[in-house]
């Protein structure tokens, strides 16, 4: 094949699986050769590569198995990943393909290897997968160890790596599970994420020089020891921040005092870091992972990164927010005792997560009291009283959240499981006992004397799986019993479970939601409800339309049809998905005075109700205003205040 002159470019797959093509001459004026120009182009023996060419794509002459010889002109700036993949006619005598100093791939015997001189660069995954290679020699002159050059090379137990490295790529020894010791030169600059990923070192010594270094310990069962060439990591120093601090070594301080912070000093840290440049700051955001202080949780639970800090102690997500964020500190009697000097009072925490403090009188207060009280001891227990609160109520509103989710997927969970979650936890057993939950067709909520059952009677929990309960699923009676012994108790759910409406999914008409234009704001913070501004729910075919007029954005909801089977997995989504717009479409109803919207009211809350009477009242919508009332009266007629049965 000889390319006509004219050409610039070779594109995308141009000749992938010519597998009878034999040569190629590409013309002067060709600048770019694309991914998989050329592979597996087995009996492709020649090519030649014109002066003006200056990159060549990802896996461009891969499986170009019959392929010896070929000219990479100096004019190449780029040559793409695994660029001659098993180009195995390639490799010199030693197994290696190398191209203007670059090492691209080796295909030689396992056992010791020593790179030949003259290379300066090691190529991305230039030894992937070598699993029989044990020990490596990198010659003077090379520069970088490419991403993910010897990964996953796992007898790998001795590496030198030459003083005139800067750089060691992402994933460059990831896997290396044999690797148990490697010297860092002084001259290496950057160290990428996961570079030593599940390697057995115990101990690093990082240069001074170093500038960049992104969680590369990310894997290990236990974060390496990290030796500083210098000084002793002290709380105080790290308020010295200037510009002419070297990175790394300021690293290896962070890593030393967050491992040893309590929670004042790593909230104090973080109000630093604030303030310092992304550098600096990206660094701390790095060594907190190793603070086992509950501040550095609430961090990381805070920047949306609790799945890593997890994952470096060898824990989920779900077990680590189970086991420590939920654990306050809490005696099994839900309090917590101050010695304020004159006196020791107790802070309870009660059924709807707020606290009380308990004085030795028999009396009780909102806030630790301070007269009479040692000034240290009593700003003490002020700070970690008013902390506490704010986490009790982080630790709810997640819990909440979760609960909600699992009330509208249907998701089961194990029965060791469930409690060991809501057993031993004050505040997730003050949860637990706001919900009812489904255990092999029967329903059941916790108290402080056990798990009991719809008619009274005590629970006893198997091993069969246990999810939140659904209205749709349950006895009409049944959900009657548990409003009523919620409603009795002056219990409060975290979120409308047992008022969820039971819809009759074959009698929603598509005009539903029609005429009630839905406000923005109404749907964006509808994620938590699986619901989000596109309208793409399993179960229902929507039809709505976007406008906006007078800077407000509103959408219609012109046709909303329940598919005639609805597969399982799909149901409560579906009626969670019409109580929610029934409820944001309701007031625009109520503002036109439209009577007909006592048909979506059957299920309303109190709550709710009164919710509807202030609109109807402030819009002037007397008919409205009227049902409302009458609704009221026959329903709760003994409510005259604004009482709430639901937190939201």
């Amino acid at each position: 094949m000889t390319i006509p002159e004219g050409v610039t470019s070779i594109g995308e797959d141009a000749f992938s699986w010519c597998k009878s093509l034999t040569s190629v001459t590409i013309p002067e004026g060709v600048t770019s050769i694309g991914e998989d120009a050329f592979s597996w182009c087995e009996s492709l023996t020649s090519v030649r590569i014109p002066d003006s060419v200056t990159s060549i794509g990802d896996r461009a002459f891969e499986e170009c198995k019959s392929l010896t010889s070929v000219r990479i002109p100096d004019s190449v700036t780029s040559i793409g990943e695994w660029a001659f993949k098993e180009c195995k006619g390639l490799a010199d005598k030693e197994g290696f393909v190398i191209f203007g100093g670059i090492l691209f791939d080796y295909y030689g015997p396992g056992g010791d290897v020593t790179i030949p001189e003259g290379v300066t660069s090691i190529g991305h995954s230039a030894f992937y997968h070598c699993e029989t290679l044990t020990s490596i020699a990198i010659p003077d002159g090379v520069t970088s160890i490419g991403d993910r050059a010897f990964e996953e090379c796992k007898s790998l137990t001795n590496v030198r790596i030459p003083d005139s490295v800067t750089s060691i790529g992402r994933d460059a020894f990831g896997g290396c599970s044999s690797l148990t010791s490697v010297r860092i030169p002084d001259s290496v600059t950057s160290i990428g994420e996961r570079s030593f990923f599940e390697c057995k070192i115990s101990s690093f010594v990082l240069p001074r020089s170093l500038s960049y270094l992104n969680k590369p310990w990310s894997g290990f069962d236990k974060r390496p020891n990290i030796v500083l060439p210098e000084g002793d990591g002290a709380f105080d120093a790290l308020r010295q921040i200037d510009a002419n601090r070297d990175l790394c070594g300021f690293y290896n301080e962070l890593v030393q005092v967050c491992e040893k912070a309590d929670d004042s000093q790593i909230m104090e840290l973080n109000r630093f870091a604030a303030k310092w440049s992304p550098a600096y700051k990206k660094l701390f955001y790095s060594a907190y992972m190793y603070c086992d202080a509950r501040a550095a949780m609430l961090l990381a639970d805070k920047r949306h990164e609790l799945s890593y800090y997890a994952a470096v102690r060898g824990m989920d997500e779900d077990e680590l927010r189970d086991r420590d964020l939920s654990d306050l500190g809490l005696d099994e009697d839900r309090s917590k005792s101050y010695d304020l000097g004159n006196q020791t009072v107790r802070a309870r925490l009660l059924s709807d997560c707020s606290f009380i403090i308990e004085l030795p009188d028999g009396r009780t207060a909102r806030s630790v009291p301070k007269k009479g009280a040692d000034p240290d001891k009593f700003e003490a227990a002020k700070k970690d009283f008013a902390q506490m609160k704010k986490d009790a109520k982080k630790i709810w509103q997640n819990r909440a959240d979760m609960l909600l989710r699992d009330f509208i997927s249907g998701r089961k969970r194990s029965a060791r499981y469930w409690s060991g979650v809501y057993t031993d936890n004050p505040i997730l057993q003050g949860v637990a006992g706001l919900i009812v939950w489904e255990q092999e067709g029967r329903y059941f909520t916790r108290t402080d004397t056990g798990l009991v059952s719809t008619d009274g009677t005590e629970h006893v929990l198997t091993e069969a799986m246990v999810s939140v309960a659904h209205p749709i699923e349950m006895d009409p009676k049944a959900v009657k019993k548990w409003r009523d012994y919620f409603a009795d108790r002056g219990l409060r759910q975290p979120f409308a479970q047992m008022w969820e409406p039971a819809y009759d999914l074959r009698t929603i008409r598509p005009d539903r939601y029609a005429g009630c234009p839905i406000i923005f704001f109404q749907l964006h913070g509808a994620g938590k409800h699986g619901i989000d501004e596109k309208l793409d729910i399993p179960g229902c075919t929507i039809q709505a339309e976007w406008h906006s007029e007078n800077k407000t954005s509103y959408c219609e909801i012109r046709s909303f049809k329940p598919w005639e089977t609805i597969p399982e997995e799909d149901r409560r989504r579906v009626n969670h998905t019409i109580a929610y717009l029934d409820r944001i479409t309701v007031l625009g109803r109520i503002e036109k005075d439209d009577v007909s919207v006592a048909e979506y009211l059957r299920d309303f809350t109190l709550a709710q109700i009164l919710e509807c009477i202030e609109v109807a009242a402030e819009s002037g919508s007397t008919s409205c205003t009227a049902l409302l009332l009458q609704m009221k009266q026959e329903r709760w007629p003994e409510h005259s205040s604004l009482e709430s049965l639901l937190l939201d």
